[in-house]
């Protein structure tokens, strides 16, 4: 929306068209990312881009022993972590795996 420019009305219009939500979660996320806390957007997305870049890292480490229950135990069930923290734990997962 920002990069974009686009006034929330059409960001709101957008979504209505393209994603599968309900019309009160669009009204809630455009004004969030608008007006409210433009920056969640954008720490929401690196935080989730680092989940999957680590959830690749250990399929690749464990090959067929790689276990998606598993791996969203060991990083879940431990609460908010520093995402630098969160990756010496999947480490050690890993190390635990083998």
């Amino acid at each position: 929306m920002n990069q974009l420019r686009w006034p929330r009305a059409r960001a709101t219009r957008y979504m209505l068209d393209n994603v599968i939500e309900s019309a009160t979660q669009i009204a809630s996320e455009t004004l969030r990312y608008s007006v409210d806390m433009p920056g969640q957007a954008l720490a929401y997305k690196v935080g989730a881009r680092r989940f999957w870049d680590l959830r690749r890292h250990a399929e690749e480490a464990l090959g067929d022993n790689f276990d998606l229950a598993r791996f969203h135990e060991a990083i879940l069930s431990i609460g908010a972590l520093p995402l630098q923290v969160l990756e010496q734990h999947v480490d050690w997962f890993i190390e635990q795996e083998h």
